[in-house]
């Protein structure tokens, strides 16, 4: 039997992998409990497919709207605007995306969700299975001393004691939105 979704929605996904003009291309996100799998039908009709590796992942942040000014010359930024001017789908993504970024030790991975509650969602979904990704202790039960002596590790668990032992782990994931598959 296969991995079972986490999630499902819509993500936007900017592709800095290809030669530059970059875009921002609307995707079909399925998060798994080791990798976020997006798909879209390109425009020449081809369906694209990006795999992003989340057991490598070591940071998933949000990051500034393209409308604020500290974005202005960031790669994803200048993406939505070009594709905002060309007025592609009458789609303004410079007022639609909520950036987000997955951190890699090679690079960085450009995602978008289209409110900000959903980039709430999103960005914490992965960062939960990011986190899980690298620790072997369980969630609601890790103290300071159990993620010291489970996983070998003297720095601290990231997010032990963040949520109350006494709290389920269903009270996390419908904390963050989960309802068993969750569909945007």
């Amino acid at each position: 039997m296969g991995l079972q979704p986490l999630r499902v929605g819509v993500l936007w996904y900017l592709n800095v992998h290809t030669p530059p003009p970059y875009r921002w291309t609307r995707c079909q996100a399925v998060l798994y409990p080791n990798k976020l799998l997006l798909t879209w039908i390109g425009v020449a009709g081809g369906r694209g497919v990006v795999t992003l590796d989340l057991l490598n992942c070591t940071e998933v942040r949000s990051v500034a709207s393209p409308t604020h000014p500290s974005a202005q010359d960031d790669v994803g930024t200048v993406s939505a605007m070009a594709q905002s001017d060309q007025g592609e789908g009458g789609i303004d993504l410079l007022d639609l995306l909520c950036p987000f970024q997955l951190l890699y030790a090679d690079g960085i991975e450009r995602l978008g969700a289209e409110s900000a509650r959903e980039r709430v969602r999103w960005v914490g979904a992965i960062w939960y299975v990011a986190v899980l990704a690298h620790c072997d202790c369980e969630l609601t039960m890790c103290t300071q001393e159990c993620h010291r002596a489970r996983c070998d590790d003297p720095k601290p668990h990231p997010v032990a004691g963040a949520v109350h032992p006494e709290h389920s782990f269903i009270s996390f994931w419908l904390w963050l939105g989960f309802d068993g598959v969750h569909a945007a």
